[in-house]
């Protein structure tokens, strides 16, 4: 999983643009995730992904590897960090111990090498209990087995 973690993490790059206008945040769900695909394997070092795009890619590596994992999303809900309250998306992974979270966004510091506070996290711990998940990002079984019931809200229908 590192290893996925660190390649997406290498391969790609934040587009601040699209997060910070809300119109095209709807569209960077699948547009920006299937032109950074394409552009990777053209071989460009021209690719962009917003949250959505880190985590599918993540989830589709996670897939062909044949390990059991989710996307979903939800909101950050701390007020002490600038994205309070806002659309996220991430992972959750079972490692084979159980099951943690992984947010390859923020753990690109778009400077410097791959950091891994969010790599393989408990759900209620640091920054990752800051969350919330939506219920239609993972199924009941999965919530109730994995996820605090705290952290479980239902979808608003809006988009990151």
């Amino acid at each position: 999983m590192t290893y996925f973690h660190n390649k997406i993490i290498d391969s790609f790059r934040y587009n601040h643009a699209v997060y910070k206008d809300g119109t095209s945040n709807i569209d960077a769900r699948t547009e920006y995730t299937a032109s950074a695909l394409a552009l990777e394997v053209a071989g460009t070092n021209d690719a962009y992904i917003v949250c959505s795009g880190y985590a599918q890619v993540f989830q589709a590596l996670l897939n062909q590897a044949g390990i059991e994992s989710w996307y979903v999303t939800g909101n950050i809900i701390d007020p002490s960090i600038s994205v309070y309250n806002s659309r996220h998306a991430w992972n959750v992974v079972n490692t084979g111990e159980g099951w943690t979270a992984v947010d390859v966004t923020w753990d690109d510091s778009q400077s410097g090498p791959a950091g891994t506070e969010f790599l393989m996290v408990p759900f209620d711990q640091g920054r990752m209990a800051s969350r919330t998940y939506d219920t239609d990002s993972l199924p009941a079984n999965v919530i109730s087995g994995i996820v605090p019931e705290h952290m479980v809200h239902e979808n608003t229908g809006l988009f990151f």
